[in-house]
């Protein structure tokens, strides 16, 4: 098993009035919950149930950002130009954790000839924060980029079981990856507290989606993910130097044999 990795990671926003704020974290607490519980269930292997609850966490995000959109228009209603000067921004931590999900049994499976990233992010409030503050549709991104990225290890999961021979499956699993990815393109929060963070995604996003474009015989596809993977795992980033060696091994492994497959295809005058 894959040990514990904790990150903090921190949403900017605007604290407004005390009855907001109450509202305001009572919801993200349950959209966190929500995908708390997914993690719970793909980590022991309930497939369908993991899938219901980071399905229901993007409804809850849907739902909570239109009710943002409400307050907000009526809070530029009422609000004057005096008290939105001490809406200053403020930082609210979150903490993340990665879990390992199960190993595929079966011998044969893809990700038992290249490495796959088998992990899911939960997250948590920080207890000892003290300051109450709103997330926004804006900085929601960064949430939604997470139970995204669940959801699309659930996918893979599921489809690394028992549905390898499937390319509408491996199809479906790449979409839900590329969404992910965008999620990570729009979110403008990006501070140092949740660097990391954003790291362990792009790494198990570029890795996997390598795999699957390897496994579709989407060979240059493959190689700019493996290519993108090695720079990333390349660079003087305090938190890529901070995955455990398994996992870096793990992908350095896919990196090295693609290179050498990338060169004898070349050679061959490839076009895929």
């Amino acid at each position: 098993q894959l040990p514990l990795i904790t990150h903090h990671w921190f949403l900017s926003s605007s604290p407004n009035t005390n009855q907001y704020n109450t509202m305001s974290l009572i919801n993200v607490k349950s959209i966190l919950d929500k995908n708390n519980e997914g993690v719970d269930h793909i980590c022991n292997g309930r497939f369908n149930d993991a899938k219901k609850a980071f399905k229901t966490t993007l409804l809850y995000l849907t739902i909570f950002h239109e009710r943002l959109r409400e307050d907000e228009q009526q809070q530029q209603r009422d609000q004057c130009p005096e008290e939105e000067k001490n809406c200053d921004p403020a930082d609210f931590p979150i903490i993340i954790e990665t879990r390992p999900i199960p190993e595929s049994p079966d011998p044969t499976s893809p990700s038992h000839s290249l490495y796959m990233y088998r992990n899911v992010l939960m997250a948590h409030m920080d207890p000892t924060a003290k300051l109450q503050v709103t997330m926004t549709e804006e900085n929601s991104a960064c949430v939604t980029a997470l139970v995204m990225f669940n959801l699309s290890i659930t996918f893979h999961y599921k489809s690394d079981l028992n549905d390898y021979d499937s390319v509408a499956n491996q199809l479906k699993v790449l979409r839900f990856y590329k969404k992910a990815w965008e999620a990570l393109r729009i979110d403008a929060s990006v501070t140092s507290e949740h660097h990391s963070y954003r790291d362990t995604v792009v790494l198990g996003i570029l890795n996997n989606m390598g795999a699957l474009f390897h496994e579709l015989s989407k060979y240059k596809k493959a190689w700019y993910c493996f290519k993108s993977l090695k720079n990333v795992l390349s660079s003087e980033s305090p938190s890529v130097k901070a995955v455990p060696p398994e996992i870096q091994d793990g992908m350095l492994m896919n990196v090295l044999f693609f290179e050498e497959r990338y060169e004898r295809l070349e050679a061959l005058g490839w076009n895929h």
